[in-house]
């Protein structure tokens, strides 16, 4: 996915059958419209009520020197739950 492909507003897919707490997840995620899509991980900690990762989410990404938020995003899509990994 390109930057002109991303949607016009804020979008979050998240697994079709919801996130689990304390998970990780490869996410495709930008930070912003004009930021490139990149791939990262996703660790979910604590979920908030709605289902959301909560206050002790975080991404990782290669490419940042400070992991970011999951309230911070733009655009951040499931593609894979990254299984045996002990939190």
């Amino acid at each position: 996915m390109t930057r002109s492909s991303l949607p016009p507003t804020c979008k979050i897919i998240p697994p079709k059958d919801g996130w689990k707490a304390s998970t990780y997840y490869v996410v495709e995620v930008a930070y912003k419209s004009s930021n490139p899509i990149h791939r990262s991980i996703l660790y979910t900690g604590f979920l908030n009520k709605d289902g959301t990762p909560g206050s002790y989410s975080a991404i990782f990404n290669g490419t940042s020197v400070h992991n970011q938020r999951y309230e911070n995003v733009y655009y951040l899509r499931y593609i894979s739950e990254i299984p045996n990994i002990k939190s």
